[in-house]
Parts: C-alpha cells; structure tokens; sequence
C-alpha cells in the first residue's frame, strides 16, 4: 500500500467534464465526409442528374422526331416549279430540261431531294414532281 493513492483522488483526476457547443451530437452510426468527400459524392449526384436529363431528351426525340423530321423534310428554300412526268421521260432527262447547261447528276439530287425520292422510287406518267427553278 505504498503506492495506493487515495480513491478520492483518483477519481476526481479521471473525470472528463464535456465542453458544451464545441461539437453537435451525431448519431452513433453517422457518417462525416471531409471536403473532399462533399465534392464526390456532389459530382456522382451531378452526373446521375445528367444522364437522367440526356436519357429524357433521347426519348423526347425518338417519341417526336420521326413526326417534325417528316414534316420539314420537304421544306425548301430554293424556288421550285411543277412538272408533269411524260411517257418514257426519265429523271436524267427531266434534269436536262431543267438545267441544260448543268450536270443533270446535280440537278436529279436537288429534285430527288425535294420529293423525297430515294434510290428504288419510279416515276409514273403524268406524275407531279417539283423541280428547281434555276436562275
């Protein structure tokens, strides 16, 4: 007993005393993020809101594209004429009509272009095709 401090003693000594206000209570399974952390976790939330905001706009445009592509695709700013398809008349030489001086594989791409012919269309006797008005 000649090192036994008195109980008194020790006790007082191992007293912590909380200081009020130098920290908010958290809960015991709270997770704390630095500075650091703040800004990953803000830049995954960002990208997350993108993507979901890019997936919108890609269904917007696939659910009302196909209807406003098609109904501006025969828009033109170039003056225009209506010709009648005679019998045995073919595009190239529809093309020459129009622009004599031309290359007619010019014109029958403007021509294609405004009547929205692809690769397989025919033309039939006494079709109304537009032509382009050159000047």
């Amino acid at each position: 007993a000649l090192f036994e401090a008195p109980l008194h003693a020790v006790s007082q000594r191992s007293q912590v005393r909380p200081v009020y206000g130098s920290q908010p209570k958290m809960a015991h399974n709270a997770v704390r993020l630095t500075a650091r952390g703040r800004r990953v976790v803000a830049s995954v939330v960002g990208i997350g809101v993108l993507s979901a905001a890019a997936g919108v706009v890609l269904i917007l445009s696939a659910v009302f594209g196909g209807s406003v592509a098609a109904s501006t695709s025969h828009v033109s700013t170039t003056d225009t004429s209506a010709v009648v398809v005679k019998a045995g008349e073919s595009l190239w030489q529809i093309a020459q009509r129009v622009d004599p001086s031309g290359d007619p594989r010019d014109v029958m791409e403007q021509i294609a272009e405004l009547n929205g012919f692809d690769s397989g269309t025919h033309l039939q006797v006494g079709q109304v095709i537009h032509v382009p008005v050159i000047k």
